[in-house]
């Protein structure tokens, strides 16, 4: 027990040193390689005024506009070498390693939540894509944050409510009759036909 208050008191301090570790990750070797066409084309996209950078994210592109507006602003501030573009990816990727231990410690306690931030700052994938000048990180850092909003709201209502169970759905339910009586038949044709030899 004096072990678990210990490690949350060190928690804190520990995931620092992994994201700051996290970062240093993703910093190696970020100008060392040349753009690729979905870089160039979010720094060209970028370095529009904001009025045509929204008219072409409404017409050209897929994507929100929210990366592209901060790489606007990120560009205007630092450059648009290579290296200065790609770094506001890492810092987002980069902070969505304290945002994975809030999580997970929110879901299963500190030591979880730390786990989860260890493997989120030397996961390989997480890695390449915070190094790519594209909104990967910037989507993982807000869809992150939703999931911790919608987790501790669905932990209010599991308090509130663990003793109701909820209703299966009627499609499922249909469903789930129906495959049961598919096991059934299926399950007395074959015993017919092995009854016949």
């Amino acid at each position: 027990m004096n072990e678990e208050i210990n490690f949350e008191e060190a928690a804190p301090w520990l995931v620092a040193g992994v994201t700051l570790l996290g970062g240093g990750l993703r910093v190696l070797l970020l100008g060392s390689k040349g753009m690729w066409l979905d870089e160039t084309f979010s720094v060209w996209l970028a370095s529009h005024n904001v009025g045509e950078l929204l008219r072409w994210t409404a017409t050209v592109d897929q994507h929100p506009p929210l990366y592209y507006l901060l790489l606007h602003v990120w560009i205007a501030l630092r450059g648009d070498s290579p290296y200065a573009v790609r770094l506001l990816s890492v810092l987002l990727g980069t902070g969505t390693i304290p945002v994975i231990y809030g999580i997970g410690k929110r879901l299963s306690g500190p030591l979880m939540g730390f786990a989860a931030a260890v493997l989120l700052a030397v996961s390989p994938f997480h890695i390449r894509f915070a190094q790519e000048t594209r909104m990967y990180t910037c989507v993982k850092a807000e869809g992150k944050s939703q999931r911790r909003e919608s987790v501790a709201v669905s932990r209010v209502v599991a308090k509130r409510f663990h003793r109701v169970k909820s209703p299966v759905p009627p499609r499922l339910a249909a469903s789930q009759a129906n495959a049961a009586r598919a096991r059934a038949s299926s399950a007395r044709g074959r015993a017919q036909h092995a009854s016949k030899r």
